[in-house]
């Protein structure tokens, strides 16, 4: 018998990828910093290189949504960024570079592309940030599958 909670963010998500073909999956390329992670998400065809920072090591998940899940994260994250200053210090990056620039650059220009494909045009990774950060609810049950 199976008693795991159906959470409606989680089938909001499975909905999302399935409708725009999404996935994502790690990049076989060399980090443009130490503490992040490239991976590539794939939406509608189209493919974005996202640097995700993996605080909590769910890409050892090795769980599909999960990892679109953190790519998720990270975009609504630039998207919240007023400029790669205040992008450094959401992420807890203590140094710069030009590669972290021109990441933050290029991966901006892409989010209004991106949006369209959104529910009413608004980039969302559908679990909430508390469930994230507390490993609860919706997040917790991600990171069980």
């Amino acid at each position: 018998m199976n008693t795991e909670k159906p959470y409606k963010e989680i089938k909001a998500l499975t909905s999302f990828i399935e409708e725009h073909t999404i996935s994502a999956k790690k990049a076989d390329i060399d980090a443009i910093h130490a503490d992040l992670v490239p991976v590539t998400l794939q939406i509608a065809n189209k493919n974005i290189l996202v640097q995700v920072m993996d605080e909590y090591n769910d890409l050892s998940h090795q769980n599909g949504l999960l990892t679109v899940v953190l790519c998720l994260r990270e975009l609504e994250l630039l998207e919240d960024s007023f400029n790669v200053a205040q992008w450094y210090k959401q992420q807890g990056l203590t140094s710069s570079s030009e590669k972290l620039e021109n990441y933050y650059k290029s991966i901006i220009k892409e989010l209004p592309e991106l949006k369209v494909h959104f529910p009413n045009g608004a980039l969302t990774s559908f679990i909430p940030d508390l469930d994230f950060q507390l490993n609860a609810g919706a997040a917790q049950a991600l990171r069980k599958k």
